[in-house]
């Protein structure tokens, strides 16, 4: 039976490869945002905002980028409409938010220049902060989403789930219908996908039923404790009737 390749990576390892990652992405996106701020701030003054107000230009403007990637990322968990419409929104602010970052810089740089490099490139220079800030926060929404997935697709269960598991797997598309009566049709929705694609992850199965993995995985484990509950009725009521 094929294995995936990210099920092949020590639990470990990852943790501390995204550990890393993580801490080097936060350590550039803060050193872009810091530049970003300072020269937004003096863009600011130069518009005639005074000194105590000055900071919330850029704080609007880079905020927005922050706030926008992020919510682009959480968005994308879910793929009914009204989520999708809430995606385009986030993906247009955050690429205006972006152009309007990366135009300040450029042109504090071109206004402010020395004689030391030509206009065109220190405009160049100036644009490497708010570009490095858009790419680190986005870096750092992946790596969330990406933690988050391998959580969900890890899927952990106890020693009685599994054998639930392996018992049940050759008889998948008939075990949903013996407790139709006992839960919900979203759960046997849920666990009719989980038979059919065992290859999938919760987040797949997830997108597919427009909810979030932790639901999927929440309404798998409700119709495990249904077939449980039931095994364990069928037990007494056989040891009744032997006695």
């Amino acid at each position: 039976m094929a294995t995936s390749h990210e099920s092949s990576i020590h639990p470990t390892a990852f943790l501390a490869t995204v550990a890393v990652s993580g801490g080097l992405t936060l350590a550039i996106g803060a050193a872009s945002f810091v530049l970003s701020f300072t020269v937004l701030r003096d863009l600011a003054r130069m518009a005639g905002i005074s000194n105590s107000y000055a900071w919330l230009l850029p704080f609007i403007i880079d905020g927005t980028i922050m706030q926008a990637t992020l919510s682009v990322i959480t968005m994308s968990y879910r793929s009914d409409e009204a989520s999708r419409r809430g995606r385009r929104f986030f993906w247009i602010m955050l690429c205006v938010a972006a152009a309007v970052s990366i135009s300040g810089n450029a042109f504090h740089a071109f206004e402010t220049r020395t004689s030391t490099l030509s206009p065109t490139m220190a405009a160049s220079i100036a644009t490497i902060a708010p570009i490095f800030l858009l790419a680190m926060t986005h870096g750092i929404a992946v790596l969330i989403r990406s933690t988050r997935e391998s959580a969900a697709a890890v899927d952990p269960v106890s020693p009685a789930n599994s054998r639930s598991h392996q018992s049940t797997a050759p008889v998948a598309p008939e075990e949903p219908a013996v407790l139709q009566d006992d839960v919900s049709s979203d759960v046997l929705d849920t666990v009719r996908l989980r038979h059919e694609h065992p290859e999938w992850s919760w987040n797949r199965i997830g997108e597919q039923l427009g909810v979030a993995a932790s639901t999927a995985l929440r309404r798998y484990r409700r119709w495990e404790e249904s077939v449980e509950t039931s095994a364990a009725a069928d037990d007494e009521e056989t040891l009744t009737v032997h006695v």
